[in-house]
């Protein structure tokens, strides 16, 4: 059994790679458990109100987590470079995910995105090398620089009408992207907001 001090105001047990939080916890500090390499996985405590910024930075053997329904915000950088963690479900509760909240987790192959979320920040998602399909909710208005840049192995992104902005970088270095699914009948909309390099892409469904 490890102990790691969490920024919190008592000592963390991880047994078996599985942290074990006091009983009555209800939310951590930022960076509380940033750099455990041990940590494998956890269940946040069922009224937290968000996962704090830098909460898991560079834990790179988590592989699980369990985001429960209490939580309505995923902030800044909660999961940078969690290179083990597959995939994801997010509550929805959530309605904000930060900026490079998921940035560098190279495994994860599986997000799903639901329609409570408003903003996915800049860089949400940057580097997340194995993510082969994205379907952005209609709750979006507006796709950040770097939000799915360098994500080598995305194939497919969907976009809803609602739609108004997608920044330059958003979809840079996507270099394995076959489609950008749009709404019928808005193809035009689409090429004027999109880099021309990424026009021939564009599928009406």
């Amino acid at each position: 059994m490890e102990k790691f001090k969490a920024k919190l105001e008592v000592e963390i047990e991880i047994k078996n790679g599985k942290a074990i939080l006091p009983a009555g916890t209800t939310d951590f500090a930022e960076g509380a458990f940033e750099n455990c390499k041990e940590l494998t996985s956890i269940e946040i405590p069922t009224f937290a109100k968000k996962i704090t910024r830098r909460s898991f930075i560079g834990c790179t053997s988590l592989t699980s987590i369990i985001i429960p329904s209490s939580v309505t915000k995923i902030d800044d950088r909660a999961f940078v470079d969690c290179s083990s963690l597959t995939k994801i479900e997010i509550p929805s509760s959530v309605t904000e995910i930060g900026n490079w909240a998921f940035a560098g987790c190279s495994e994860l192959t599986s997000i799903i995105i639901p329609d409570s979320v408003h903003i996915i920040g800049t860089g949400a998602f940057c580097k997340c090398t194995k993510l082969t399909n994205i379907v952005i909710p209609n709750s979006i208005t507006r796709i950040w620089d770097q939000t799915f840049q360098a994500c080598s192995g995305l194939l497919n992104i969907k976009i809803p009408d609602s739609i108004r902005i997608i920044d330059d970088l958003a979809f840079d270095g996507c270099t394995s992207l076959q489609q950008i699914i749009v709404p019928i009948g808005s193809i035009k909309k689409f090429k004027e907001m999109l880099d021309e390099k990424l026009h021939h892409l564009i599928v009406e469904k």
